[in-house]
């Protein structure tokens, strides 16, 4: 059986023939539609103006980004094809190199970019959501969600709550309050966990055995619970109520985010309906993130948070949202390269040189929390599925992925402004880039640990040679 493409394979094993106008297709559906999303964000500019400065800008950004797919594509196809190893993480390189390192793209030119960062964090957002089929859950999937939701609390205490607490002790009650918004958006990110180093891996390896496919499950899980936490902070924060009293400010933005997200779910649902070809879906699907995302970015919601919602109100109530999830993936690849480009272009080099640091005790407590809440989920699970046990997952749900990337963009967009949130994304942007390589590691330890690999396999592998997959 052939083996089906890792999410993480989107930034270097496709061909540039096929990326480029797939890149092209993907800006000229953004400049056609970026008026709107402008007069969703307030702009104050004509909708004709918006949209011409937009295309120029598009085709200076799609120059710059082909050409360092270009580049990186020559090197780290190699790198992928002997060692089993893809990332974007060199996108996060090049867009600092060529962002706050030679001023190619400023904050203002940035900024015109905003439909294709809230099309790429809704997208993102929305495809988590489409993992919540319930009418499709099995046992294994209930079983994968008991430890999802184990190892995401471990996290959510000491990335989270043990850190506030010490926070208070130490300094005062005005000090803690300022600083929950990065701890909150801190445990959000470090409850991502990315599958595509489980799968790709496994097609790499030849990893046989049930272990994977409950460690791919577990994982997108625990990224769902960890949108969900991150939606909390757009409804703790920066709002005021409306309809009920002060005390149930959260309760009452949450419930904002599920209308939102629930209402315009059920209009896309109609859309869906229609027989559309496949330009005019596409166009569709990409109008409805983006006029999803642009409402939520215009009311400072979440636009990960409600594509989240209208991901799990389409998953559950019609049976096209499969085709919604194939258009999606058709376009990943431009879209996760621009994600990962911006990241590291809107770094500033005016953040304070030990927030940088940060990344180390990050890292080290995050691997802690994983580690711990895997085990603690493994001990305490009641019941086998057949004659399978899930084991200790902890080492396999390291991995970031771009889904931490769209948190740390959606979290800067919003609260961008703040003293702390530039020190909060500077940590956080090393964090990532150096938890995508030490998960490689610790995911393939596991995979040897606790999958069939043949012996001449083990061996290919821990030589660093290429594993043929039939």
């Amino acid at each position: 059986m052939k083996p089906t493409r890792s999410i993480t394979q989107i930034v270097s094993s496709s061909p540039p023939g096929k990326l480029l106008p797939r890149l092209l297709q993907l800006f000229i559906a953004l400049w056609i539609i970026s008026p709107g999303l402008a007069f969703a964000s307030g702009g104050e500019h004509s909708a004709g103006q918006e949209a011409s400065d937009m295309f120029q800008d598009i085709l200076v950004l799609l120059t710059v980004i082909s050409v360092a797919y270009m580049m990186t594509h020559l090197f780290l196809e190699r790198i992928q094809r002997r060692f089993g190893l893809v990332s974007g993480v060199e996108y996060i390189i090049l867009g600092v190199l060529i962002g706050p390192g030679l001023g190619l793209l400023d904050a203002s030119t940035l900024s015109k970019f905003t439909p294709a960062l809230v099309l790429g964090t809704g997208s993102l957002g929305l495809m988590a959501g489409m993992h919540m089929n319930f009418k499709r859950f099995e046992a294994l999937d209930f079983e994968a969600l008991r430890v999802g939701l184990w190892i995401s609390m471990i996290t959510l205490v000491i990335m989270v709550i043990l850190p506030l607490l010490g926070l208070y002790l130490l300094t005062d009650a005005e000090t803690t309050l300022r600083w929950m918004r990065v701890f909150l958006a801190i445990g959000a990110i470090a409850m991502v966990a990315d599958a595509s180093p489980v799968q790709s891996l496994r097609h790499f390896m030849g990893a046989q055995g049930s272990a994977t496919d409950a460690a791919i499950r577990v994982a997108k899980y625990s990224s769902v619970m960890a949108v969900f936490s991150f939606g909390m902070i757009f409804c703790m924060f920066d709002h005021e109520t409306v309809f009920l009293p002060e005390g149930f400010r959260m309760v009452e933005w949450f419930i904002v985010h599920l209308l939102l997200g629930g209402t315009l779910g059920l209009v896309f649902a109609q859309f869906l309906r229609q027989d559309l070809d496949e330009d005019k879906s596409l166009a569709v699907i990409i109008g409805v993130v983006i006029f999803t995302s642009g409402i939520a970015y215009y009311l400072r919601l979440s636009p990960v948070f409600v594509n989240l919602v209208l991901g799990i109100v389409l998953a559950n109530l019609t049976k096209r949202h499969e085709q919604v999830a194939l258009k999606l993936r058709h376009v990943k690849r431009p879209l996760y390269i621009v994600l990962f480009f911006f990241a590291g272009a809107t770094l500033s080099f005016d953040t304070p040189i030990w927030a940088y640091f940060l990344a180390i005790p990050y890292i080290f407590l995050r691997s802690i929390a994983r580690t711990a809440g895997g085990i603690i989920a493994m001990r305490t699970t009641p019941s086998q599925l057949g004659t399978f046990r899930i084991p200790a997952l902890g080492r396999v749900m390291l991995a970031p992925g771009a889904l931490s990337v769209a948190l740390l963009l959606d979290f800067d967009s919003i609260y961008g402004t703040f003293t702390t949130s530039s020190i909060l994304y500077g940590g956080a942007l090393v964090a990532i880039l150096l938890s995508e390589m030490i998960s490689y590691i610790r995911t393939r330890s596991w995979l040897l640990d606790h999958t069939d690999v043949a012996p001449g396999t083990i061996k290919q592998v821990l030589a660093g040679e290429n594993v043929e997959v039939a």
